[in-house]
């Protein structure tokens, strides 16, 4: 099987990893946690608590996600490791994407925020 329909251009290969990007970030607690993470750096606890009614494995789990996709960076300090949007790109996409504007969504200073309507 052709893995391109007849006249049809391929799909580019950036075009493909954007779009798997915005699929991890579309999930509500992506959009959660890339927002927690626009204000500041953060450790796992840090976004469990930003994150309310989440445990700490969901959070390492999806974190993890944002990894791979090369949304999110971290580093080791000490004993805790501390996630960060990877760079401006990421952030603006934060910011294109509306966050603060999706139900459950966080303020700037890390309170759930009512639903807005549009």
């Amino acid at each position: 099987m052709s893995s391109s329909l007849p006249g049809v251009e391929p799909i580019p290969q950036n075009m493909l990893l954007r779009a798997r990007m915005l699929r991890v970030l579309m999930h509500p607690l992506g959009l959660r946690i890339a927002w927690a993470l626009s204000q500041r750096e953060m450790c796992v606890n840090e976004l469990v608590a930003q994150v309310a009614s989440v445990t700490s494995s969901r959070v390492s789990q999806y974190l993890a996600l944002l990894r791979e996709q090369g949304l999110v960076i971290s580093r080791r300090d000490r004993n805790w490791i501390r996630y960060r949007l990877a760079d401006a790109q990421v952030r603006q996409w934060v910011v294109d994407l509306n966050i603060s504007r999706v139900p459950g969504a966080l303020a700037p200073n890390g309170e759930a925020m009512a639903d807005q309507e549009t």
